[in-house]
């Protein structure tokens, strides 16, 4: 599971990547909370479920190759997180 945290003005966001279930990680306090999971958890109380498209990356791919494919905006957030600490386990 993976975590990271930004501030936009005075809302603080959230977002929890590859959670077993909601409500299992342990969230600091903030305003807005995602879950981006791939399992369908059905309605839960409190949550509005909303569908988006997914990416899928060969990995077997070299490193570089995949860096590349990887869009601007997207590569920002990553660069962004590792700033912050952010690491998966």
């Amino acid at each position: 599971m993976l975590i990271t945290e930004r501030k936009f003005g005075i809302f603080k966001f959230v977002n929890v990547y590859f959670a077993e279930e909601p409500g299992t990680a342990d969230i600091p306090d903030c305003d807005i909370v995602t879950y981006h999971t791939y399992k369908n958890w059905g309605d839960i109380k409190g949550f509005d479920k909303i569908q988006f498209l997914i990416t899928k990356i060969d990995l077997n791919q070299d490193i570089d190759e995949i860096w590349n494919k990887i869009k601007r905006q997207h590569k920002r957030h990553i660069r962004r997180a590792e700033k912050n600490g952010s690491r998966l386990p």
